[in-house]
């Protein structure tokens, strides 16, 4: 089963375009990683098909991403390249922690 599932916050203001006629927004949410010190993991997401809702929401917003992983290929000067992507099915403002 292909399922992610990532609460963090946004960490750059969101890119907007058009790709093959359809609108893609892609941005990036910091997610804490395990472990002590604690780290930060930034991850890249993208998301067809956007509502205004997603396009307005500001960096250091804190929000919850469901989607899937893809992998992205593309001819590069060293080569075949490649990088891991999350395709968000549904992003929407996190929860309030609780405490």
């Amino acid at each position: 089963m292909n399922l992610v599932v990532l609460e963090g916050r946004v960490t750059v203001p969101i890119e907007q375009s058009e790709v093959g006629g359809r609108t893609k927004a892609r941005l990036a949410i910091s997610v804490p990683g395990p472990g002590r010190p604690r780290r930060l993991d930034v991850i890249p997401i993208t998301f067809p098909d956007p509502t205004p809702e997603i396009l307005d929401i500001a960096p250091g917003s804190s929000v919850a991403v469901i989607g899937s992983i893809h992998r992205r290929f593309w001819a590069g000067p060293s080569g075949r390249q490649s990088r891991l992507d999350v395709v968000a099915a549904r992003l929407e403002p996190a929860p309030p922690k609780a405490g």
